[in-house]
């Protein structure tokens, strides 16, 4: 009789080992699977982006964070004054405005941004501040778009007047809403 009720408390503690580790084998499963759906999220769908630095300013600053909407991305559902998050050759990326669509011709005439020939009025930045590097007119591509900063002074935003229009396939996605 004593011999069966051990038996029976040992085939409960064993029971209940083995349930402790299928809930242990279920919790890592899950914890896995999130960390998948999360990488998937940020690779496919949506990312994350901080800004770092001040060429955006007046309009975002230091330590902003941006939800990116990465999916679904085309020439066509690019508009003047999205905010686009882009890379530039295969290393740094950058978040900067559309300014200027495919075959628009942009000119910077004393520190004014013109769009095909019509000056380009903006609340978000001065009027005088975009100020031009070594080029002043860029005629863009049917693939190409121009991307300014919002802070516009020479040397503060590093953007299409260094490094040309951006291309659409550079173009990572587009800014849906700010985050808190």
């Amino acid at each position: 009789m004593e011999r069966s009720v051990e038996r029976k408390l040992r085939h409960r503690k064993n029971r209940q080992k083995q349930k402790n580790r299928n809930m242990l084998k279920l919790i890592i499963f899950l914890f896995l699977l999130a960390i998948f759906i999360v990488m998937l999220i940020n690779s496919f769908l949506f990312t994350v982006v901080t800004i770092d630095g001040d060429s955006m300013q007046r309009t975002l600053f230091d330590g902003d964070r941006l939800l990116v909407k990465k999916i679904g991305i085309s020439k066509d559902n690019i508009n003047v004054d999205d905010l686009i998050y882009f890379r530039v050759g295969d290393k740094k990326y950058y978040l900067k405005r559309v300014v200027a669509l495919p075959g628009d011709v942009v000119e910077i005439v004393n520190s004014r941004l013109i769009i095909n020939g019509i000056e380009k009025t903006e609340d978000y930045t001065r009027g005088d501040a975009t100020q031009a590097y070594d080029k002043n007119k860029w005629i863009l591509k049917d693939d190409e778009f121009f991307a300014l900063g919002d802070n516009r002074y020479k040397n503060t935003s590093v953007d299409s007047r260094a490094f040309g229009p951006v291309k659409i396939e550079s173009i990572e996605g587009k800014v849906i809403r700010k985050l808190k």
